[in-house]
């Protein structure tokens, strides 16, 4: 699903050659449009000569003030990247990715194999790239977005890594933090061996799990507990049990799986009303930067975060033992995912007029969570002061 392209010193000239400011104004825009496009700073190209050069030119050095503004728009999404790994260099070329020997490169070479592109155009031998004009570049550019929104058959071998190199892993080669919300990602059951009984999530971290660069995994989905009671069973004979079992029993088999990988991992799982979930296969699984683990982190503090969003038909389902025929993963506007993440993180349950809620779940998340409580709990919340809400 990524498009990664490196930036190189003729396709800012190329474009600023362009008939108006109007003409390359729209063109640039393509770049605002489209969020899975991230570009990435060739190691020959300089901005700021370029761009400075091509300012004294009187025919066209007013038009490099369109590039200046999407530069600076661009960093502060965290869709350029200034410095590229070393790394991740190495493991976008093609003779690279046809040929690689070496396991530390392992990874990102799996993840970007037929993802990354050189932004020129000059043909390279070591990437693909999109064409030698402007109008063949943006036609490939959305053939190649219209192309990766395919379904991916789940009936071969190995499909997992299959679906998850195909359509996840790219941008975890960017980005060190996956967001999660998906109402069906866990349910309020355990197995004969105390695990959870919803294995999607729990099989996709083991390939999660060896991406070098995530320290985050922030996820959200709904409370059962409201309808299900501990002790009972769903329709499919599962047995339910306390929510706080089940979310340690989920969180520690995350964090089982990192450690064996080497891996530290923060993990911020959070319960939402189950009226927030308006849509059944309204289920993301969304990237943006944090720099750090944090293993405490308040949705509230993420507002002004810029995420890139992919919206999976059925989720982490995709990844169980017997998944259904095949994938539909698809791009999501950054807009989009922004409203979903506005209807919980932007009034607290007591204030919230949504109408299911108050109808359904107002009178049980205050009671559970407290008159002050957000429209979400913190996992840490539920696990150790489980007692303290109903004091609040």
């Amino acid at each position: 699903m990524l498009i990664a392209g490196y930036i190189k010193k003729d396709f800012i000239q190329e474009t600023l050659k362009q008939n108006t400011t109007e003409d390359l104004r729209a063109f640039l825009s393509i770049f605002k449009s489209i969020p899975y496009v991230i570009l990435l700073k060739d190691f020959d190209c300089d901005f700021s000569k370029i761009l400075k050069d091509i300012s004294e030119d009187e025919c066209i050095g007013s038009r490099e003030i369109e590039w200046r503004n999407l530069i600076k728009e661009l960093i502060s999404e965290n869709r350029l990247f200034e410095k590229v790994d070393e790394n991740i260099f190495e493991s976008s070329k093609f003779s690279v990715q046809k040929n690689n020997l070496r396991k530390k490169i392992h990874y990102f070479v799996r993840a970007l194999t037929g993802k990354t592109y050189s932004f020129s155009f000059i043909e390279d031998k070591e990437f693909k790239f999109f064409g030698n004009t402007i109008t063949q570049f943006q036609t490939n550019l959305f053939k190649t977005r219209e192309n990766n929104e395919d379904e991916i058959n789940l009936r071969v071998k190995d499909y997992k890594a299959k679906l998850y190199f195909e359509k996840l892993a790219g941008f975890t080669c960017f980005y060190d933090t996956v967001f999660v919300f998906d109402q069906y990602i866990i349910e309020p059951c355990l197995d004969a061996e105390g695990k959870c009984t919803k294995r999607g999530f729990i099989n996709m971290c083991k390939l999660l799990a060896k991406a070098p660069k995530v320290k985050n995994i922030i996820i959200c989905t709904q409370d059962w507990w409201k309808r299900c009671k501990p002790g009972t069973y769903l329709d499919n004979g599962n047995q339910i049990f306390p929510k706080k079992d089940v979310i340690n029993s989920f969180i520690n088999e995350i964090k089982s799986i990192f450690e064996s990988n080497n891996k530290k991992i923060a993990i911020n799982l959070f319960l939402l009303p189950p009226s927030i979930f308006i849509n059944e296969h309204e289920r993301f699984f969304a990237y943006t930067q944090l720099y750090e683990h944090d293993n405490n982190i308040d949705l509230k503090d993420l507002k002004d975060n810029y995420f890139l969003p992919l919206e999976l038909g059925q989720g982490l389902d995709y990844f169980k033992e017997d998944p259904i025929i095949s994938a539909k993963v698809k791009y999501s506007s950054t807009s989009n995912f922004k409203k979903v993440f506005k209807r919980f993180s932007c009034t607290n349950a007591f204030q919230c007029k949504e109408t299911r809620f108050k109808k359904e779940f107002k009178q049980y998340w205050l009671k559970e969570y407290g008159k002050n409580s957000d429209l979400y709990v913190h996992h840490n919340e539920i696990i150790n002061y489980q007692n303290f809400f109903t004091n609040q």
